[in-house]
């Protein structure tokens, strides 16, 4: 049995400046990129942009993203601040998560996109928010690296507590 792929290119454009990434939508139909000057997200089918949200004020920081499963919402930290935003690919909004004493490091989203966690090995602490108003429903006393969205309980969990509470 064989298969064959073949693969088709084509140009992303957009200005990266420091610090792209990039992140397919769970259906693998948009490929998302996120960077200090926005966000832009393009058809994979035949590299059509389909939208470009500019970052604002206060640059993005890409170097954490999570996107809900739903590919309509991207959790990015502000550039290298202690904020961070839920942006609504849809509409453009953002959403503000603000709490943290220290840059936030590392961010997830569940899957329906009710809950999001940030962390900032900063200030020493992972934070759960309400994925829709942003409101900061708990603080957790540890650092969390690599936080994992677990789909069958509902919740995420740190790959890694880096300082656990004393």
């Amino acid at each position: 049995m064989t298969a064959t792929r073949e693969a088709e290119r084509f140009p992303v454009d957009g200005g990266f400046g420091r610090g792209a990434s990039f992140i397919f939508a769970p259906d693998g139909q948009r490929l998302i990129m996120a960077n200090e000057r926005g966000i832009v997200v393009w058809r994979v089918a035949d590299g059509m942009r389909l939208k470009e949200i500019p970052a604002g004020a206060v640059p993005i920081s890409a170097l954490a993203m999570a996107l809900s499963q739903d590919g309509t919402r991207l959790v990015l930290p502000d550039g290298f601040t202690t904020t961070g935003r839920i942006w609504d690919l849809n509409t453009g909004q953002a959403t503000a998560l603000r709490g943290h004493a220290g840059v936030i490091s590392e961010v997830q989203i569940s899957a329906d996109g009710s809950l999001v966690l940030t962390a900032s090995g900063q200030d020493g602490t992972t934070r759960l928010w309400d994925g829709v108003t942003g409101e900061l429903l708990t603080v957790f006393p540890w650092v969390a690296q690599g936080l994992i969205y677990h789909p069958m309980a509902g919740c995420c969990w740190p790959a890694r507590v880096l300082r656990p509470a004393a």
